[in-house]
């Protein structure tokens, strides 16, 4: 299948080989682009673990950070992954959302030994500080990057969806939903997605392509690049997983 990846380009990179060994191939434009904050290294004094919810962060935090031997605690796999590569030596991956992350928190830490710091990008996390917050840990947010939307597909793109070449799309957060459905509107191939699977993270990130007419939205098990790229192989055909 050919699958579209709207990924800013470091994560769509990695996408692109998750699908290439699934036998799909990734179909590449980036709709945003990641701007990392100019900030000193972060004292880390009373801090017990580091939290970090997307790659972006940790990438984002491994370049302001020297130290490799504090804890650090992932949404899931794809983010530790991406943490263990960057040379961090004690990672455990919640496998889920931030609900799960919240949930492996509270059974594996104990508040008084110390403040987290969750490494996010702009405006993000204040939903998993309150639930901390509330099971009696600080948690500190680092705001180490922005997302920078471009709500214009290529003409490349744009093309294929012309010409029925593209047979799916990743939809793997609520954001990329909204600039998904804002770009096939601007570039006038809303129409054309009537035979196009669209394999979305959560309930959530589908929500916010209902309004457009796809042969099938199907919703991923778990909240996981893994779980996602799963569904695409229940094959073209499978209506059954349309959310309604």
């Amino acid at each position: 299948m050919r699958v579209l990846v709207t990924r800013a380009w470091e994560d769509a990179r990695r996408t692109a080989d998750a699908l290439a060994g699934r036998g799909h191939e990734a179909v590449v434009a980036p709709m945003s682009e990641i701007r990392q904050f100019e900030t000193a290294e972060p004292d880390l004094a009373n801090v017990q673990a580091i939290l970090a919810t997307s790659s972006n962060g940790v990438r984002a935090f491994a370049s302001r950070c020297t130290r490799r031997d504090i804890r650090m605690l992932t949404v899931g796999e794809s983010t530790a992954a991406t943490a263990r590569s960057a040379g961090f030596a004690n990672v455990s991956s919640a496998d889920g959302d931030s609900a799960a992350l919240a949930a492996m928190i509270r059974r594996a830490l104990n508040p008084a030994a110390g403040a987290l710091l969750h490494v996010t990008g702009r405006g993000r996390g204040a939903g998993l500080r309150r639930e901390l917050a509330d099971a009696g840990f600080e948690c500190r947010i680092w705001e180490l990057y922005d997302v920078m939307p471009d709500g214009a597909f290529p003409d490349r793109v744009i093309e294929a969806f012309r010409r029925d070449a593209i047979d799916a799309i990743l939809v793997l957060s609520p954001e990329s939903g909204r600039i998904l459905a804002g770009a096939l509107r601007a570039g006038g191939v809303a129409s054309k997605c009537e035979r196009v699977i669209a394999c979305c993270i959560s309930e959530s990130a589908a929500e916010k392509i209902q309004d457009i007419e796809f042969g099938s939205i199907r919703i991923a098990e778990r909240p996981t690049l893994d779980a996602v790229l799963a569904i695409l192989d229940c094959g073209p055909d499978n209506a059954s997983l349309k959310a309604g």
